[in-house]
């Protein structure tokens, strides 16, 4: 497992695998799932964040189940494109996850590859479209992230097909 860049994640990703995205916030992290075809984005569940040792036999799971190859890591950049001050966070997070590899891929016999995707305004946009549907507050909180992660997995998704 390594960190590469959306070009290389993308040639090295096997065939038919899907992506989960993960949006890694200070109490949750929404997870959004790419179809096979690497063509779709959806939702998929919001999880509270505790320490990674708890959440490493969700993450097995899901990479088993759903024949995950690959994570792209919401990169929460400023505005201008600079580091934020998250990002030192997110990519604390990101070398957990490869300090856990053994954990994470035992008996899995195949390969996960991580890269980093911009996720600039994906939290905002995903807010302000729950408000335009009438979501109450307390729903909105429950999905937002899953939703900001799906939304940045489409983009994701659209810029890697640009590479063929």
């Amino acid at each position: 497992m390594a960190i590469y860049s959306l070009r290389t994640f993308k040639t090295r990703l096997k065939k038919s695998s899907r992506i989960l995205a993960l949006d890694i916030g200070r109490k949750t992290i929404g997870l959004a799932i790419s179809n096979s075809e690497l063509t779709l984005a959806s939702q998929l569940e919001t999880l509270k964040r505790e320490k990674l040792k708890n959440l490493l036999p969700k993450f097995k799971t899901l990479i088993k189940e759903r024949n995950i190859g690959g994570l792209l890591i919401g990169f929460p950049l400023n505005v201008d494109g600079s580091r934020s001050k998250n990002c030192d966070r997110v990519e604390g997070f990101a070398q957990s996850l490869l300090d856990h590899e053994d954990v994470l891929l035992n008996s899995l016999n195949t390969e996960l590859l991580i890269t980093f995707y911009d996720e600039r305004f994906s939290t905002k946009i995903s807010e302000a479209l729950l408000i335009e549907a009438d979501i109450s507050r307390q729903k909105r909180k429950k999905v937002i992230d899953q939703m900001a992660a799906t939304l940045f997995l489409k983009s994701a998704l659209d810029a890697m097909q640009l590479f063929d």
